[in-house]
């Protein structure tokens, strides 16, 4: 029964030893955006008071350019999804290039839509690779533009440049792509990387957006900041989500990390009652053998001799 015991609680630590080294693994994988710092609110608008895009986006182009006006504040952005969280507008866009075939003439390219104020790109940290980023124009009537990431480039411009191409989107019209940025885990760190397609706000204002700040200072006052400017803005607004980048993260990979704390207990208590099962038959044969032990030592053995060959 213990070598039973002790195989089982082998077994055991093994596989503990391989899901903290996963575990570990999954925790330095890069998300692709900066993980401290970064506070976020979720803000809705009411359909009732803000009616259309340009409603949406005088709002939202407004609490931004407050937000980054006070002191302390680094950056300030917002975005129609954020990285990890349930909340939001997410949908896949259908494009077309011009000027390129599509492989098949009833399917179109098809990456996540990110609806982007400029400032956004910056305030995650998410890094330019080529081209440019946004600027306080683009979006405007007659310089509607996009940014593409790399998975999107390698995907749907294996040989070609795709900087200066003109793609085409529904209700979001044609667009320049004028930037390619870096990938990011949208869905948490063990999510596959998924070709994005990010928008200047001007283009297709929505009403929900996730507003990001970048401070160097406890988010829960760079949250109060933000939301002592909404409340100067309408007073009958208010977030329906705060958090922070580090807490979504965290929360990400929850369920991994119960998974190895879980496994590891169980481990510890395998490992733990083989100990006391391997004592309590090593105590057990000692005492029945004592008598054999002493006549051992009368006739010459050492203790060293002894207790080897005991262990």
């Amino acid at each position: 029964m213990i070598v039973v015991e002790v195989a089982l609680a082998l077994i055991l630590l093994t596989g503990a030893g391989l899901m903290v080294r996963s575990f570990a693994e999954l925790s330095r994988v890069d998300p692709g955006f900066r993980k401290e710092g970064v506070t976020s609110l979720m803000i809705a608008l009411p359909p009732s008071r803000y009616q259309g895009f340009e409603a949406n986006r005088e709002f939202f182009i407004e609490l931004t350019d407050r937000v980054k006006a006070t002191p302390g504040i680094l950056g300030a952005g917002a975005v129609t999804r954020l990285p990890m969280s349930s909340l939001g507008t997410a949908f896949e866009m259908p494009f077309t290039v011009q000027g390129l075939d599509v492989e098949s003439p009833t399917e179109r390219p098809r990456a996540d839509y990110r609806g982007v104020i400029p400032e956004y790109l910056r305030t995650m940290g998410i890094p330019l690779i080529r081209g440019r980023l946004f600027d306080d124009f683009d979006g405007q009537e007659g310089r509607e533009v996009a940014l593409v990431n790399q998975s999107l480039v390698r995907r749907f411009f294996p040989d070609v440049d795709p900087i200066g191409k003109i793609i085409d989107m529904p209700m979001a019209g044609s667009a320049e792509i004028v930037g390619i940025v870096g990938d990011t885990r949208h869905d948490g760190l063990q999510s596959d990387l998924r070709p994005e397609l990010y928008v200047p706000f001007r283009q297709m204002a929505l009403a929900d957006m996730h507003v990001v700040v970048y401070a160097d200072m406890e988010w829960t006052r760079a949250a109060a900041l933000v939301q002592e400017e909404l409340v100067a803005m309408d007073p009958e607004l208010a977030p329906t989500e705060i958090t922070t980048i580090a807490a979504m993260l965290s929360e990400s990979i929850a369920q991994p990390r119960f998974n190895m704390a879980l496994l590891v207990g169980l481990a510890a208590c395998a490992a733990a009652l083989a100990v006391v099962g391997i004592y309590g038959v090593v105590s057990y044969s000692v005492a029945q053998r004592t008598s054999e032990i002493g006549v051992r030592m009368a006739l010459g053995a050492s203790t060293t001799d002894t207790v080897a060959m005991i262990v």
